[in-house]
């Protein structure tokens, strides 16, 4: 019709007010981090569970689920970095930097360079390529020095796992240190002197930890904050490699000291941050008492489960108070009128079928992290939905947000099975869909698929992960992503075993 013809597409979208132009956000932070994402997440970032706060102390771990916000506050520390000339912030990723890789190769030429080394190598030389990019020391003589020396060893400090092993085959594993041992002159005299021209790497481990003590205390660095983020540590990891296992209590004993021996005593204003899967976390810490220590003062857990607020104050809730931030830059970019103390509820519409709300009805088939509602909310743009949603297609987005939550749950079980067992895992799920089976019944059903480990253990992790809950007698159940503070959920093969909401709909949907 010629009537529309003068309209924008943005001005039609107005008059339906449909979701044609709504995007919540992308599962992956770093996708927002970019200047051309839709949502930037400078913009909708906020520090709900007080996770910046609690690294200024001693705390240094942040884990939690796939999807809970880890790599959304390490992308926002980076960001300040950026923003502010006092911040410095740089990754390590197990993608570009895989220790194991490295020293496996090393080791063929060189049997004294162990994991231990490596990764101090790395720590020190990330960050003194950091301070030495401070302009108000840039320039000074010892410190060109020292940009020559790393520029000569580049290979070895930016280190590229598709790339050492042609730099090994090379030049070894041995250091081009005389621009080095001027800076050292310069700075420390011949108490550190280093006689040959050529060293290897390991041996320069005191001297870099005694330059980047210098470098730290220097004037010109006091009040500026270095960071070190080590991310990915999951991809690749297999909780039956013991090699895996000793890479990771590596890193954690490795960054420990630095964080509180170095840096704390030291009074150097400096942090090494690891990002975990929790489920990764809770495997190492069953390793040693030391591991379980280390855990329980350094972590901090992203928990966005808040048992008080569910059923009192919703709006208190941190993960609604999250997803509204952005859906209220969508109205807003849509230039749509709405409820701006309640977005949510300008969104979906109310339902007299809803038990109690429908923000509970949704979360009640998450497992309650930003992740899950962006990738609900995911559909929008694509099925055009008149606005406010009614419960039917709630229900539509829900099936469609079931295929994204079997793709993680699929991947995060990749790290404690073969592909053959996760399909023996997903067969059984298909005949458990019941309100609740018995662990003999389960049991029964992964044999008969071909399921090939021990049950107890695969139930222990399902429940850890929360797919599967517990029943208890009293025909109480349990979830252990809605335990509260002060509890402790552990699966108990006596009671009833129940599918995640979630999961239930996919293998009933599947059938």
């Amino acid at each position: 019709m010629r009537i529309f013809e003068k309209f924008t597409t943005k001005e039609i979208s107005k008059l339906r007010k449909d979701t044609s132009n709504f995007f919540i956000g992308s599962p992956e932070a770093e996708a927002e981090s970019t200047m051309n994402s839709k949502v930037q997440l400078d913009v909708v970032f906020e520090d709900f569970l007080n996770v910046l706060g609690k690294l200024q102390n001693e705390k240094f771990i942040i884990s939690g689920r796939k999807g809970s916000g880890k790599s959304a506050i390490a992308e926002k520390i980076y960001s300040i970095s950026r923003d502010n000339a006092e911040y410095f912030c740089d990754f390590i990723k197990k993608g570009d930097i895989d220790i194991e890789k490295i020293t496996q190769l090393t080791s063929e030429s060189d049997n004294l360079i162990s994991q231990e080394l490596l990764i101090e190598w790395i720590i020190l030389t990330k960050l003194i390529n950091q301070l030495i990019s401070n302009e108000g020391i840039s320039n000074q003589k010892e410190i060109q020095d020292l940009k020559i020396f790393l520029k000569k060893n580049s290979g070895f400090i930016d280190i590229k796992s598709n790339q050492i092993e042609e730099v090994i085959q090379n030049k070894g594993w041995e250091i081009n240190v005389d621009y080095f041992k001027r800076f050292l002159s310069a700075k420390f005299g011949n108490r550190y002197d280093i006689k040959s021209g050529k060293a290897p790497f390991y041996k320069l481990l005191p001297h870099l930890k005694a330059t980047v003590k210098e470098l730290f205390l220097n004037t010109q660095n006091r009040d500026n904050h270095y960071i070190l983020i080590f991310d990915d540590l999951d991809i690749g990891f297999n909780s039956k490699s013991e090699n895996n296992i000793q890479t990771l209590l590596n890193l954690l004993r490795i960054v420990k000291d630095y964080n509180i021996s170095f840096f704390g005593k030291e009074g150097i204003s400096a942090k090494i941050i690891l990002l975990l899967r929790d489920d990764i976390s809770r495997f190492l810490l069953n390793e040693d008492a030391d591991t379980a220590k280390l855990f329980s003062s350094y972590e901090i857990l992203l928990n966005w489960y808040q048992h008080s607020s569910v059923y009192k104050n919703e709006d208190e809730l941190a993960i609604k108070q999250f997803i509204n931030k952005r859906i209220k830059l969508n109205f807003e970019n849509n230039e749509f009128d709405f409820d701006k103390e309640r977005p949510w509820e300008s969104l979906i519409a109310s339902d007299e079928s809803y038990t109690y709300t429908s923000f509970k009805y949704v979360i009640d088939h998450t497992l309650i992290r930003p992740r899950d509602l962006i990738l609900f909310f995911k559909p929008l743009s694509e099925l055009k939905l008149p606005i406010p949603i009614n419960k039917n297609d709630v229900n539509v987005l829900l099936g469609k947000y079931s295929v994204e939550f079997v793709k993680e749950l699929r991947n995060e079980l990749s790290a404690h099975y073969s592909s053959k067992d996760i399909n023996s895992i997903f067969d059984t799920f298909n005949t458990c869909i019941s309100e609740a089976v018995t662990f003999g019944y389960f049991e029964n059903e992964l044999k008969k698929h071909g399921f090939s480990e021990n049950a107890n253990e695969l139930l222990e992790l399902l429940f850890d992960l929360s797919i599967i809950g517990n029943i208890s007698i009293q025909l109480k159940t349990y979830f252990k992503h809605w335990e509260q503070d002060d509890e402790i959920f552990t699966f108990n093969k006596s009671h009833n075993i129940i599918l995640h909401f979630t999961l239930r709909n996919y293998c009933q949907r599947k059938r």
